[in-house]
Order: structure tokens, then sequence, then C-alpha cells
């Protein structure tokens, strides 16, 4: 090939190659490149609603869905179902499912109707010394095993939480917290929102509060004072009571107690306390003002840290330098529990589960005691400087929703007043097993207390079994007799009603006594209206054969009272007092 062409070979070479180049140009700009859509895995929520029967806060065997209720995400936390909160109905087995949850934290309640209240799932609330904080967290309801919720924090308190301090779920399901500066401060369980920095004023302690008791009987909040004291103030309003703390009335013996660090209202009525000073726990009597000590073997002593009743066993469990001691619902020793730690501070669930703060690791840690020891279950909560603990089904229950992934959470629920009338074969005032339920029975809320069932006033009719459910249509704040319309032939045998006159005073009490199968009681009192005059010194009170009682009285001789409204009959004295010398 001659020079000549060599040069015009790779001239046409060039010109191809520089045409390939231009037509690949032009097929990458005709070439677009679909961008991939963004997607988001999304997560589901379920679980089931169910009737707590026992109200044990756990869905135990036999116990059935219950249909046609709401379950809903609360976006915006307040308590309320809002328009644009996802949303899902029970069906006929009490299952729910709400799908198509964005992954994050949500806020899952239940929509509870009139009459009826949520147990399950409950929260364990505990409190940080250290950081000042309520944290609740939500435990497992399903029966397959332990497995703690995320927790959900009340808003932070303006103040610190007391060294030692309590936790208190009152009266509504409050919840009442002492701090060191403030005084006791009231939040919402619902919204975890502080309502009342100042329930009850500071200018009330000598230096701050700790332990807190409601007795829900009597409307009295009890509320331990670091220099000593235990107040008393109103449960409803935080008004202080007189006289200003127990051991302080002239009539009745001085107050043994040192430094009362815990409190805890126990079921025969009384109120325990926790002395770190003495190293005791002591028994007050609110009906008689009366203190006992509880006493030990000697292998351990009570600190006075932390006090708590199991509502099964009703044995007391209480804090000691080593371990937990266990005593009877008599006050009896049963044991001591020697734990790796030193406890702090202590609460029970209605399924004989103990809760345990431990401020050397920061831990929560759960314990069962169905069977007379503590028997370590998991832990609940770290990285805390936990104090005092308290349990309520109202606080917020937390999801953290991963993509992809479907979530269970169970509730539970109970009529708010619900029970069985039965057949009491053998006269013992509680059901045996031999006694079944009687159908057909009519049983209601005596909101008049005139002895009848009237119209307008909750009723309901026993089921097969003897069992009813008392839903009213509107919330019922206070006491209120509970009534069965008794059929001609039958008596009443239970609840056993005991009454008691009040120690130169003016008031008849009754205490009805719920015996269960198993032995074990619950005290329900209330007192009636003052009467006119006061009731004699050792005067006597006797049944009559008409179903009034028969009161000695220091003025007005023996007078008859009417049983359902504790009020003398409209009558002159049943014996004139001039009839005695005294």
């Amino acid at each position: 090939m001659s020079k000549k062409q060599h040069e015009a070979h790779r001239r046409r070479n060039l010109r191809t190659r520089r045409r390939q180049r231009m037509h690949g140009q032009a097929d990458r700009r005709q070439l677009g490149i679909e961008s991939l859509e963004t997607r988001q895995l999304l997560a589901a929520i379920d679980g089931t609603v169910f009737k707590d029967l026992d109200r044990n806060g756990q869905y135990d065997a036999g116990e059935n869905g219950l249909a046609g209720w709401t379950v809903f995400l609360d976006e915006s936390n307040d308590g309320v179902r809002n328009g644009n909160d996802p949303t899902a109905v029970t069906d006929q087995q009490g299952n729910y499912a709400i799908a198509n949850v964005p992954p994050g934290t949500h806020t899952v309640r239940l929509e509870a109707p009139a009459g009826w209240h949520v147990t399950a799932p409950v929260s364990l609330l505990s409190s940080d010394a250290v950081a000042g904080t309520i944290e609740a967290t939500s435990l497992d309801t399903d029966p397959n095993g332990f497995a703690p919720g995320m927790p959900a924090p009340f808003s932070p308190l303006q103040d610190t939480v007391s060294l030692n301090a309590g936790l208190e779920v009152g009266r509504g399901g409050n919840v009442y917290v002492p701090t060191n500066s403030s005084g006791v401060v009231r939040y919402d369980p619902v919204t975890g929102n502080l309502v009342e920095p100042h329930f009850i004023d500071a200018s009330h302690f000598g230096l701050f509060p700790t332990g807190l008791a409601t007795d829900e009987e009597r409307g009295i909040l009890y509320v331990a004072d670091r220099i000593g004291r235990i107040l008393q103030f109103d449960a409803e309003t935080g008004a202080p009571l007189s006289p200003a703390a127990i051991g302080e009335d002239p009539l009745a013996p001085a107050s043994p107690v040192g430094v009362p660090q815990s409190l805890a209202m126990g079921p025969d009525g009384n109120l325990y306390i926790g002395d770190s000073s003495n190293r005791a726990v002591w028994r007050y009597n609110p009906e008689f003002l009366t203190f006992d000590e509880l006493l030990t073997d000697g292998t351990d002593a009570p600190n006075g840290l932390g006090i708590a009743f199991d509502p099964q066993s009703r044995r007391l469990f209480a804090t000691g330098d080593s371990g937990v001691l266990i005593f009877e619902p008599t006050g009896e020793f049963v044991a001591a529990n020697p734990l790796t730690q030193s406890p702090r501070g202590l609460t029970f669930d209605g399924n004989q589960q103990l809760f345990i703060s431990f401020t050397n690791d920061g831990t929560v840690e759960q314990y069962d005691t169905s069977t007379g020891a503590l028997q370590p279950v998991g832990t609940v909560a770290s990285g805390l400087a936990p104090m005092q603990l308290a349990l309520t089904s109202r606080a917020p229950h937390r999801i953290t929703a991963v993509g992809g992934e479907s979530h269970r959470l169970n509730f539970g629920a109970a009529a708010v007043i619900a029970g069985r009338v039965f057949e009491d074969h053998n006269g013992t005032g509680r059901m045996d097993v031999d006694d079944v339920g009687l159908a057909g029975q009519e049983v209601y809320i005596d909101l008049n207390n005139d002895g009848l069932p009237d119209a307008g006033e909750p009723a309901a009719v026993t089921d097969a079994d003897g069992y009813y459910e008392l839903t009213p249509a509107v919330p019922l704040v206070g006491q209120y007799p509970v009534r069965w319309a008794s059929e001609p032939g039958r008596i009443q045998t239970a609840p056993v009603v005991v009454y008691s006159t009040e120690f130169l005073g003016d008031q008849l009490r009754a205490t009805t006594l719920q015996t269960s199968a198993s032995g074990l009681t619950d005290y329900v009192s209330h007192s009636f209206p003052p009467i006119q005059g006061q009731f004699a010194i050792d005067g006597g009170l006797e049944p009559g054969p008409d179903g009034l009682l028969y009161a000695a009285t220091a003025a007005d001789g023996v007078v008859r009272i009417d049983t359902i409204t504790g009020q003398p009959l409209a009558e002159p004295s049943f014996i004139d007092p001039a009839h005695f010398n005294v």
C-alpha cells in the first residue's frame, strides 16, 4: 500500500469511528433511566380485648373476648379518639387488627364503654430520684411470656422527686408524687401530664413528704413527713384533716413511729408503716387509733424503704437490709428472702408478681411469689435510679412499630361492679365448693338508699351461673349500696356486715366482710351520716328480730337504728334514759 493509499485508509477509519461515537451519544441521549419509587414498609398492631373475670390484669384461660370494642392509636396522646386516629373494632372473638401503621412510636388505647374500666395491660410506674422523672412501662398481658413494653415518660417535674419518695395511685386513678420543695403533686395517668403542681402545699411539711397511702373507704390520703409525722389529708381536695397527723388525737396513744418512709393500706383496713429509724414495720388501726409492731425472727431487719401487699395471699412484703421480709395477713413473720443487693421499692400486680427496684444497678426486677418464695422472672427497666414503684392500668401503652412486622397488645376490661349470687347451702356466708349460682336474681345500685329497686337505678339479672354485671350509663363517684332484691322465702347470708360505733362520737360505721372460698376476707367500710347525740362509752349494739339495730346512747337511752340509712327511727327513745342512773 502506497503512502497515499495508507493515508486515505486512516482517514476513512477516523470518519467511521467518529460516526460510531456520534451514534452512541445519540443512543445514550435517547436512553432514559427510570428512578426507583420510594417505598416504606408498614407495620400492624393486633391483639385481643378480653373480659378480665378475676380482674388480675392477665389474659387467663377461660376468659373470653369482648366483641364490638374500639381500639385506636392515640396519635395526639390526649386520651380521646379523634377523627384521624387509626381505629379497629373487635370481632366476635374480641380480636382486633390495625393495619398500615407507619414505623415509629405509637400510643395504643382501648375505648371502654360506660360502666367498664380497663384492667390490662398494667403499667409499672417508677420514679427516678436522680433525673426527677416518672416513667410508665407497659407489662405484657400475653400468656406466652414476659416482655415489658416501651417506657412512656410523664411530663417533667418542675422539681425533683423526694429521696425515698413513694408513688401513690389514688382516687380516680390519679398519681400522687411527693417532691423536695413542691409538696405533693398530682399527675393524670392517661396523658402523663402534671395537672396539679401543688396538690398538697409544701408548707404542711416540716421537711419534705416521703411515703403515701390512700384509705379509699375513709377518703384519707396519708402522707409521711421526713421529720416523723404521718399527716392526714382529704383524698379528693388535698385539704388537711383534724387531727393533722395520726397519733395526735388527745384520746389516743402517741405515735411510736420514728422516721416513716413507706406506707401501705392493708386489706384489713389498717395502715402499715415502714419505719427506717426504728427498723420496724408498724400497723396502725384507724378505728381504735392504736399501733402495734410486726416482729421478725432477727435474721434480717426491716429498713422501712418499701412495703407492699400481695392482693391474692394478702401477705405483707417489706424491704430489709439484705432481702425481702414476708408477714402473714395477721402479722406473724413468715420468712426472710435474701437477695444479691438491697431492695428499695416494692409493688404487686394482681397475679402474685412482685416488682422490686434496686438503686445499686439501676434496675427494676420482676419476681413470681406464687410458690411462697421469690422466683426471678426478668428485668422490667434499667439505666435508672429507681426509687418507689406503683401500678396502674390507665397509663399510656406505647409500641415501637417496625416496618414489615406485626406487634401484639392485649387489653383486659371488667365491669365496674360485678359478682355472683349463690345458694349458701350451709349458711357460712361464703361461697363454698358445693354452692351453686342462682339464675334470674336481680341486683341493683340503690342510688337513693331506700332499700328498694326503683326506676332509673342501675340493675342487672344474674345469668345461668349466678353472675351479674352492673354497668351504670353515667360514671358514679363515691360510695353507693349494692343490694340483692331477695325472693320470698330466702334470707341473705353474704356478705356479712359488722356495725360499730365511733368512740365518744356520733357516727355508725358498717364494714362489709366479703369472704372468698379460700377463707381470705376483704374489708369494705363506710360511715353513715352523724346521728343526733353520742353513743355511750362501751355502749352495746344489738341486732333485733325486726332487722333493726338497738344502740345505747349517752343521752337518749336505747334507740332503734335503721340499718339501711344508719339513722334512728323517727320515734322517742325506745327505752327512755330516765330508766338509767348514768
